[in-house]
């Protein structure tokens, strides 16, 4: 079965961070592991950033167990009873990005504390720059929205040392580099693991 990891990154409106959090923590994270094709879902703190160029506050990874399936089910019920929002975000700060491992990720494989760099390419991605590494992961051809990723490639290292990655810096016009720090546990998916029809693709960011 192929994996793969969708990162959502986000930000309260000044001042709401408790509501935000509530929300998000409390609500919004459970109503996504409901939806078929999701496995999994953590929140992170994005904290210590090395980049020059502003980051959001947090961090939610999906891991997706079928793609299609998942991107469908968000896209579905998104602004409805079944995965509402709330006024506390800063939609102008999310961005949300569906990468594929460059590695034979263990089913027991957990992202947790560690850096993550993020890299958005000036041109045309060479093979070289998705060569195969444990925590590095390129951004799927397949969004939430249409149009080309926030970023092309993302690595993970769990309890590095806090400088960017040497062989990602000056790879891309942008270099974002931040420490990342769990702020729930991963939270397992609640919808039946059966077979299930795939709806029409499609989706926002959540």
């Amino acid at each position: 079965m192929s994996r793969y990891f969708y990162f959502v990154f986000t930000r309260a409106k000044p001042g709401q961070d408790k509501e935000f959090n509530h929300w998000y923590s409390e609500r919004h994270i459970f109503d996504l592991v409901a939806i078929p094709g999701i496995a999994a879902a953590q929140r992170f703190r994005l904290v210590d950033s090395l980049s020059r160029a502003p980051m959001a506050d947090y961090l939610a990874i999906y891991e997706f167990s079928d793609l299609e399936l998942a991107l469908a089910g968000i896209a579905e019920r998104r602004g409805t009873d079944r995965m509402p929002s709330t006024e506390a975000i800063d939609r102008e700060a999310s961005r949300g990005v569906v990468f594929r491992p460059l590695w034979a990720v263990a089913e027991d494989w957990r992202f947790g504390a560690g850096q993550l760099d993020l890299v958005k390419f000036d041109g045309p991605t060479a093979a070289a720059q998705l060569e195969a590494g444990l925590g590095r992961l390129a951004a799927h051809e397949r969004q939430s929205r249409p149009g080309p990723p926030a970023f092309d490639l993302a690595r993970f290292c769990a309890d590095p040392p806090r400088t960017p990655a040497d062989n990602l810096s000056g790879a891309g016009a942008v270099h974002l580099s931040a420490g990342i720090l769990p702020i729930t546990d991963r939270v397992p998916a609640t919808w039946p693991q059966a077979a299930e029809t795939s709806p029409t693709p499609g989706g926002p960011t959540s």
